[in-house]
């Protein structure tokens, strides 16, 4: 509002508010009227589309790694995908699959790097692939011109029937859809395109094109998966995509193993497998095979809609929400509450350890929240020792480890005060091939003395930890540094 006032005059203050109401007025009135807009009698014809399946929708495996790539799966699953940078340094796998292997081309490609996307598709080709998985226009236009079939990723976010119709014409041959569709709205959908949904995963929240979990140390000793935690405590799966771009992944997977019912009208359902180990793969793909129940802290739906349990909300922002890579100092204190069993404080969440107790005479193993992040252990049978004698006690339980960590073994600080021995190994070290049926866990001790130790009694402790990186040493003349003195230099005060 504009008010044009001559030398010498004034216009109160009451006098301009009095015309802004009065202009709001009139735009408000002009707004109100409602003006007709002719409308077509004609209906749009929807199109035809597939037959809904018949049978129960197929079973596919989307992998992040060729390791995934387990006998079970290459025997279960209807079809198979692999990142584009995997199935490159792999081509053989292409063969081995009998045709089934889609390659998924990157979500962010720079523009440097499409020359060497393209000749990489070529080059594939003519070793026998046939299709490839596409997230973006971007890399659809390069797969089209490698002349290579198109599958329309969640990425294209096709969540309606015109959208379909539109990935149809731009050549997608099946789509997946945008895991923000619901159910209702996807059984309502006329495609004339297969379709189907991620049935499980840790669905990305972000995709970010600097890693938040290496910003201060940097990508060196990185293998790839990393995870950043917020206020709460939470843990979020960082992937990395070929040092190109970082996924920030959902801490509780999708899965909908008991559900499958209720999405019978798809043509296929996709499990997206990212930071589980081969081992973890098999079980779930079994898990769908057989339609168990889930266990453990998990999301019903990506979108939760008709009574669907609800997933945890989304985060706006890495600022916003108090995302910060692990390992920095909190600002503040997560909020308290139960935590799982050998999880640790502010830990990354492994993936589920299975145990099995090999005793029913001694305490199921836990954490202890605010102490340590050791978890006892306990000698599974009564012992009597004579001073000199070496024993290997048995600790009752059996652990599968995740791919990529091994447990240390140590006596408890009171253990040589209350029975007199001594862990002859110093430190007991099991890695994740100890893993069978039959594999106890053991400690071995001498004694110094005579002791009784009963059945239950704690008497070691145990952590589990990520391998070492990788590693290569370069022999050299001279280290360059001065030398301290020797073993043991810096004296006894």
């Amino acid at each position: 509002l504009e008010c044009c006032i001559a030398p010498g005059l004034m216009l109160p203050l009451s006098a301009l508010n009095r015309l802004r109401a009065a202009a709001l007025n009139a735009l408000e009135e002009a707004r109100s009227v409602v003006v007709p807009y002719p409308r077509s009698q004609q209906t749009a014809e929807e199109p035809a589309g597939p037959a809904r399946p018949a049978g129960a929708p197929q079973l596919r495996c989307r992998l992040s790694a060729a390791a995934q790539l387990t006998p079970a799966v290459r025997r279960g699953a209807g079809r198979l995908s692999l990142p584009l940078s995997q199935l490159a340094g792999e081509p053989q796998l292409l063969e081995a699959c009998g045709g089934r292997l889609m390659a998924e081309l990157p979500l962010f490609c720079p523009p440097q790097q499409e020359e060497l996307v393209a000749e990489t598709l070529l080059t594939l080709r003519q070793q026998g692939l046939r299709e490839v998985l596409c997230g973006n226009l971007g890399s659809l236009q390069l797969a089209r011109q490698a002349g290579l079939a198109v599958c329309g990723d969640y990425g294209l976010n096709l969540m309606n029937s015109a959208a379909l119709k539109q990935a149809a014409a731009l050549g997608c041959r099946e789509a997946t859809l945008s895991f923000e569709c619901d159910r209702a709205a996807a059984r309502a959908l006329q495609s004339p395109i297969p379709f189907g949904i991620l049935a499980y995963g840790h669905l990305p929240l972000m995709l970010l094109r600097n890693c938040p979990g290496k910003t201060a140390a940097g990508c060196g000793d990185c293998r790839g998966v990393s995870h950043i935690t917020d206020r709460r405590g939470e843990a979020f799966p960082l992937q990395c995509q070929g040092r190109q771009y970082t996924h920030l992944l959902n801490p509780r997977p999708l899965i909908l193993s008991d559900r499958l019912p209720e999405w019978d009208f798809c043509h296929f359902l996709t499990l997206r497998f990212t930071v589980e180990s081969p081992r973890e793969c098999d079980e779930i793909l079994k898990m769908y095979q057989t339609g168990a129940v889930p266990a453990g802290r998990h999301c019903a739906a990506a979108n939760p809609a008709k009574g669907a349990s609800k997933a945890p909300p989304p985060r706006r922002s890495a600022a916003r929400s108090g995302l910060r890579p692990c390992g920095r100092r909190q600002s503040r204190r997560p909020a308290a509450g139960p935590r799982p069993i050998l999880q640790p404080k502010g830990a990354f969440p492994m993936p589920t350890i299975r145990i099995r107790y090999l005793s029913d005479g001694i305490e199921k193993l836990r954490y202890i929240d605010g102490k340590s992040d050791w978890i006892d252990l306990r000698c599974a049978e009564t012992v009597e020792l004579k001073a000199g004698e070496f024993r290997l006690l048995p600790l009752g339980v059996a652990m599968a480890l995740p791919q990529g960590y091994e447990a240390h073994i140590a006596p408890r600080s009171s253990t040589f005060r209350n029975y007199g021995i001594l862990q002859t190994n110093s430190v007991g070290v099991v890695d994740e091939s100890y893993c069978g049926d039959e594999d106890e866990w053991k400690l071995p001790v001498y004694a110094t003395r005579d002791c009784h130790i009963e059945r239950n009694d704690r008497i070691a402790q145990f952590r589990i930890v990520e391998h070492q990186p990788a590693i290569r040493f370069e022999e050299c003349e001279t280290l360059g540094n001065a030398s301290r003195g020797g073993f043991g230099s810096t004296g006894r005060q």
